[in-house]
């Protein structure tokens, strides 16, 4: 699944969910759930697609990241904003 993430991300950056699910890969396998700062917002969310299903297990999905810099708790990630 990372090489299928990684050739989504390079090649159709602007549609990396529907890269992966038009290429036969299961999107909610690919997100990692480390933390990341979503700079549209100014918030930091998870890497992981925001469903009903990642909702109910308690995460805070805020789309798959393409960012370099990620962050194993939200503490992390919040003191380098």
């Amino acid at each position: 699944s990372t090489s299928l993430e990684a050739c989504c991300q390079a090649h159709f950056h602007w549609d990396v969910t529907g890269c992966i699910s038009t290429s036969g890969g299961v999107v909610s396998n690919i997100g990692t759930q480390e933390w990341y700062i979503k700079w549209e917002t100014f918030r930091c969310v998870q890497s992981c697609i925001p469903d009903s299903s990642s909702q109910a297990n308690g995460l805070n999905c805020g789309g798959l990241s393409d960012s370099e810099m990620r962050f194993q708790t939200a503490e992390d990630c919040c003191t380098q904003m």
